[in-house]
């Protein structure tokens, strides 16, 4: 069995960056998590390309900012969450749909999908 070091995340960034620009993981750019943190049997390229198909024809998502909370190993970062509205929860679901192709494994299945 193929062992998965690779890891992605499918965010939407709130602020237009250039391609290849790096920040380190714990300084994201403010951003919205669409899929978290997760492994896949395709390389960037096949990965890419196949989100393409499917996310250039979206139409934009409307949610509502809600509460703050705290996440991290101790509670240090701080995170306004996204009202689950059926447009996000569909966007969700339609990208792990295609991420499933590619064997995908998330780090935290609890917030995948249902979660």
């Amino acid at each position: 069995m193929q062992q998965f070091t690779q890891k992605y995340a499918i965010i939407q960034l709130f602020e237009d960056m250039p391609v290849g620009t790096q920040f380190s993981s714990n300084n994201w750019p403010l951003h919205a998590t669409v899929v978290d943190t997760f492994a896949i049997n395709w390389d960037v390229s096949g990965m890419t390309t196949k989100l393409d198909r499917l996310l250039t024809t979206y139409a934009p998502v409307r949610t509502i900012v809600g509460d703050d909370r705290f996440f991290g190993d101790q509670g240090q970062t701080r995170v306004a969450l996204l009202e689950n509205t059926d447009d996000l929860a569909k966007l969700h679901n339609d990208v792990i749909d295609v991420l499933e192709q590619g064997d995908w494994r998330p780090n935290d299945p609890q917030f995948a999908k249902e979660g």
